[in-house]
This record gives structure tokens, C-alpha cells and sequence, in this order.
């Protein structure tokens, strides 16, 4: 017997929930209020419509996503604690290869500056350089998402090439397709 599509999201969607309703419990019994348990579940549910999704906004929002409901501070910090300490942001990673070549007197220096700028601060993403052996680094961006990802990974190595080809260098970049071929 094969479940649809819907049946599969509505199980997860129950689970989800479920999870939340205990993780309500738990803020409240360790912030000595068992009893507002209820009364905060009704005040999720009329501010997100859904209890999980209010416990992925105080991790991806931070504590200021529980100000606006205007609950008892102790209950809040255990809410957020909670929050941190169980929910799991989707993310996806991919990476690339940089090509980083100066035979420059201080070419060395050079590749510095570029592997520097090749770690601009994108929000939401995180990005990891790895060498390789010379000449070759490979870029690494963990986001929340593919497109945040791309724009991350495409913004870091166009920011090394272009600090190593105005130095008078060569650079280029590749990604890796499935096959581990270059693309």
C-alpha cells in the first residue's frame, strides 16, 4: 500500500506539532508555570497558525520573536532554550573549486588578499575555504537554502578572481557536478 503525497505531509505535520505541544510543556514546567501550558499554545496558535513554525521563527529570528508576544520573560527564555535546543533548520551545502594563480614576486600575498575577499559576509550563509595544494581551493557555502547558497558561492569566488586577475594573476572557477566531473 503506497501513502500520497498529502497523506505523508499531513503525518509530519501531525509529528511536528505533537513535538511542539511537548516542547510547550517543557518551557513551562521548567519556567515553574505548568499551567500556562494551554494558554501559551493558544497564543502560538492565534499569532503562527501552526505551533512548529512559531519554534523555527525564535531560532531563525532570535529572541525578539517571542517580544511581540508579550509573555512572562522567564517563560520566554525557557521557550527560546527550547526552541534552540530541538529544532533543526533545513540547509543545504555545495561547493566549487577555485583555480588561483600569481607569479608575481608576491604572489603569495596576493592569493591572501583574494582568499580574504573570497569570504565575504553573506547573511544566511556560511562560507568555508579548503586548500587544496597550490593552486587549487575549493569553496564551501552551508545555507538555509540552494538559491542563498548559489548567490553566496558565486559572490566568493568572483570576489577572489577579481582580486587575483587586478593583481595581474589568473583565476577561475568550477563547480562539480553529481558525476564529479567539472562543469
Amino acid at each position: 500500500m503506497s501513502m500520497n503525497i498529502s497523506a505523508v505531509k499531513k503525518i509530519r505535520i501531525w509529528k511536528n506539532e505533537s513535538k511542539a505541544k511537548k516542547w510547550i510543556g517543557f518551557a513551562a514546567e521548567a519556567a515553574g508555570h505548568p499551567e500556562n501550558a494551554k494558554n501559551i499554545t493558544n497564543a502560538l496558535y492565534r499569532e503562527y497558525g501552526v505551533l512548529y513554525a512559531a519554534f523555527e521563527d525564535f531560532v531563525t529570528e532570535g529572541r525578539e520573536a517571542l517580544n511581540k508576544l508579550k509573555i512572562d520573560p522567564g517563560l520566554a527564555d525557557a521557550l527560546y532554550t527550547v526552541a534552540i535546543e530541538n529544532v533543526k533548520l533545513p540547509s543545504v551545502t555545495i561547493s566549487g573549486d577555485l583555480f588561483l594563480r600569481s607569479t608575481k614576486p608576491d604572489g603569495v600575498n596576493i592569493i591572501r588578499r583574494a582568499l580574504r575577499s573570497a569570504e565575504p559576509k553573506v547573511d544566511g550563509a556560511e562560507i568555508e575555504i579548503t586548500y587544496l595544494g597550490a593552486p587549487n581551493y575549493r569553496i564551501k557555502v552551508n545555507a538555509s537554502n540552494y538559491k542563498d547558497a548559489e548567490k553566496a558561492l558565486e559572490k566568493a569566488s568572483t570576489a577572489a578572481i577579481g582580486v587575483l586577475k587586478r593583481a595581474g594573476g589568473e583565476g577561475k572557477f568550477s563547480r562539480k557536478s553529481k558525476s564529479g566531473k567539472s562543469v
